[in-house]
């Protein structure tokens, strides 16, 4: 069931059973927007259902904040226009071309270019991974840019982050919303933190001024609140 955070976002809970994140949905005047495409276009569907019960209107902007599957595989299933950091793109024009096979998926494995724990959560969330259909967004987006959807702003901007390299921050109503970023490198580093780039975003949020703050597989905190969570990391590394 779609949550109400504040008066403009709504969010679709994370579910644990198959690693889907949060979907979050910012309300307009004149568009509205979706943030993160989820994990299969059975997670868009049934973020869509959650909408239109609620008498809201479908999506008509989709923006990813980062490249990994859970949070993109659903762009083929979307509505609309989409956008991501040029580095998402990049990415997934990389991972459009992967075969889905059982074959090609082991071979992903053993050369460590997918990770176990993707893998097995792939297999949770689609009973055929050959349906697989990965695309590209839409439009890209480098620094910092803005959106006036009629009665509430989204601001994006591109940065680096602990979890991936090409992360996506997107605020609107007083949320901050960060995907996957504030979480460990599960690629690079073997779901463990680099020090410098922990630090470093919490600084980043640190300078930020939303109240609320959405991350990608837990329910919403305040930002003060997750900065704390992350310092404590911090001092533990």
């Amino acid at each position: 069931m779609l949550q109400q955070l504040t008066d403009r976002v709504w969010y679709l809970p994370h579910d644990e059973a198959s690693d889907r994140p949060v979907l979050t949905y910012i309300e307009g005047d004149q568009l509205c927007v979706a943030v993160d495409a989820g994990a299969s276009p059975a997670h868009v569907r049934e973020f869509y259902t959650a909408i239109t019960d609620q008498r809201l209107t479908v999506p008509e902007i989709t923006i990813l904040t980062h490249w990994h599957w859970d949070h993109s595989f659903g762009l083929s299933a979307v509505n609309g226009f989409t956008m991501a950091s040029k580095k998402t793109n990049e990415k997934l024009r990389q991972v459009a071309q992967w075969a889905w096979t059982p074959e090609a998926m082991e071979a992903r494995l053993r050369s460590g270019e997918e990770i176990p724990f993707c893998h097995d959560y792939i297999l949770l969330e689609y009973r055929r991974p050959e349906w697989i259909q990965v695309r590209t967004a839409d439009m890209t987006l480098e620094g910092e840019g803005t959106m006036d959807i009629g009665g509430v702003t989204i601001r994006c901007e591109t940065c680096d982050s602990p979890h991936s390299r090409d992360a996506l921050l997107v605020s609107a109503d007083d949320v901050l919303i960060i995907g996957d970023a504030g979480y460990e490198d599960f690629y690079e580093l073997d779901r463990q933190y680099d020090k410098g780039r922990l630090a470093a975003f919490i600084e980043k949020l640190k300078g930020r001024q939303e109240t609320w703050l959405v991350a990608g597989h837990e329910a919403p905190l305040t930002r003060a609140a997750f900065i704390a969570q992350l310092e404590d990391v911090l001092k533990g590394l």
